[in-house]
């Protein structure tokens, strides 16, 4: 049984069962878990879409970070209608005057999160995105449910 921090953009997989899956500092970030009875599979995502960047990291964005899981879900021999979605985060953690919405990051990673998932017919069992606090996810192989804490608040005018 082991803790596997996922930081940001990357992507950790288990099927030991009592492995912690945990990712820390979910503000504007979106964590993707995907999992099935045994199985976790994680990506903590900065961003949307790679537009014309680097993919070395797939974790980084969602719309590469999904196919990868995806993947190593099939090669871990769970993929399909036993795997099942959760995801936290996408806070708006900076409050912006002016209504722009290219700022509007958190916003944008959980519609493209949920977006790509239901594309891909897989069911979010938990959804704890938006608002203005940044969280922290964990995920215990074998007992499939998403435990998210909230932490304080740190909206600052920009």
């Amino acid at each position: 049984m082991s803790t596997h921090h996922v930081g940001i953009g990357q992507i950790v997989t288990s099927s030991t069962a009592g492995d912690r899956i945990d990712m820390l500092g979910l503000g504007s970030c979106v964590g993707i878990f995907l999992h099935a009875p045994g199985y976790v599979s994680a990506a903590h995502c900065l961003l949307d879409a790679a537009k014309g960047r680097s993919t070395d990291t797939p974790g980084k964005f969602v719309d590469t970070a999904v196919p990868h899981l995806l993947a190593l879900s099939e090669k871990a021999g769970v993929a399909g209608r036993r795997l099942t979605a959760s995801i936290a985060g996408g806070a708006q953690i900076f409050a912006f005057s002016g209504g722009r919405p290219e700022l509007e990051i958190g916003a944008r990673n959980i519609e493209a999160a949920t977006g790509l998932l239901r594309k891909r017919g897989i069911r979010i069992a938990t959804n704890d995105t938006g608002g203005t606090t940044p969280r922290r996810a964990i995920m215990v192989v074998g007992e499939e449910r998403l435990v998210v804490t909230h932490q304080a608040a740190r909206a600052a005018a920009a």
